[in-house]
Formats: C-alpha cells, structure tokens, sequence
C-alpha cells in the first residue's frame, strides 16, 4: 500500500480520512501515515489517525502526501514545501463520481462526494472540489484551487492560480478570475476578476484588492 501523509488538522483533513476510507473500500490502495501540523497540538489524533510536526515524516519510495486545506495561501507554500522534498503528490477522488475521459486533474488534488467535472476540463495540481460543486465543461484552472459545498462554475470559464471560491458561489460562463483572488459565500460573478480581488456578497457592490502571493 501507499503510504499517505495529509496536511491539516481540521474538517477538511477529517473529510479526507473519510475519502481515503471509501476509496479503500473498493481497493486498498492507501494507508494513512498521520496527519501533519505545524499549529500547537492540543490533541493527538483526528478520527484516529495521528496528528504530528512535519519534521517526523519518513519518506520512502511509496510515500505521498496531499494537502486537505482551504486557503491557497497556504496551499502554496506547502506545495513548494512538498515538492522540496520529494514527496509525491497523491489525488485522492470519490469513486461514486462520474469524471470524462477527457478532464485532466493535477496531481494532489482533492474531489468529494455529490460533485461533477464537465468534459475538456482542466484543474491544476494541489486543487480542492468540496461536495457538490458542479464545474462546467471547456474550463482552465490553474494550480492551488479551492471550491467549497454547492457552488457552480458554468463553461468556458477560466481561473487563474490560488484562487478560493465559497460555498453557494455562481460563477457565470466565459468569466475570468484572476490569480489569488477569493469569491465569497452567495456570491454571483457576472463580469471579469482581477487578479488580487476579493469579491462579496454582490459583485457590484464590494470589490477589495488583495496582496498577491
């Protein structure tokens, strides 16, 4: 078996354990290491796997990692931190979804239950699609991507890298989001995002400039 190191401690990494659990139901293809933190441990364990600092990690030849977080910020640094290393990224995607033929899905990235992937899509590495998003056909997305519960994504869209979109979030087609830029909860995007913009509530109301990565 492959043995897997999850990045996190929170509701992601338990989804995560979760995930690999049914993956390995139908074959086992995984065996969790532990869960790596850097924050101070005020337990020992998440859904009892171990929790411990990334300095305690054995790499071998079968071991993976991937990185169960939200904020691409984040993300990003420990992509790099990853690829320092060596370790490989391991995609993890519930095997009760329908992904085309034609989707190309980077290494690392995370996909749960209830969500679909529309055909010539492209998702860049390290990337999270939370539970029941629906990602349209035709898009480009770029590297330390995170979508949350039931936002759509309509075709032709592109987004840029280190991207974040909340959950309930409507991204019309033929839209383009820029790098490191966040859509909040409820939001609608009708028109273009810069990049470094975060967008709230409505698009035309509030419009915040974010530093970039």
């Amino acid at each position: 078996m492959k043995r897997l190191y999850i990045y996190g401690g929170g509701s992601i990494s338990i989804e995560t354990i979760r995930l690999v659990n049914k993956i390995n139901l139908k074959k086992k293809i995984w065996d969790i290491q532990g869960i790596i933190t850097n924050s101070k441990l005020t337990k020992k364990s998440l859904e009892g796997i171990k929790l411990f600092n990334e300095k305690k990690i054995e790499i071998k030849a079968n071991s993976y990692a991937v990185c169960a977080i939200g904020d691409p910020t984040i993300k990003s640094k420990i992509l790099k931190k990853l690829k320092k290393l060596k370790i490989k990224l391991a995609t993890l995607v519930c095997p009760d979804i329908y992904i085309y033929k034609d989707v190309k899905l980077g290494s690392g990235s995370i996909v749960l239950s209830g969500s679909q992937i529309g055909h010539t899509t492209t998702v860049g590495e390290n990337s999270l699609i939370s539970f029941g998003v629906d990602i349209g056909h035709n898009l480009k997305i770029g590297k330390n991507f995170t979508i949350l519960p039931n936002s759509t994504v309509g075709g032709y869209v592109y987004i840029g890298n280190n991207v974040m979109i909340g959950s309930g979030a409507n991204i019309l087609p033929k839209v383009k989001i820029g790098d490191n830029s966040r859509v909040g909860i409820g939001s609608t995007i009708i028109k273009n995002i810069k990049s470094n913009t975060t967008v709230l509530v409505d698009q035309k109301k509030i419009i915040l400039p974010r530093k970039s990565i």
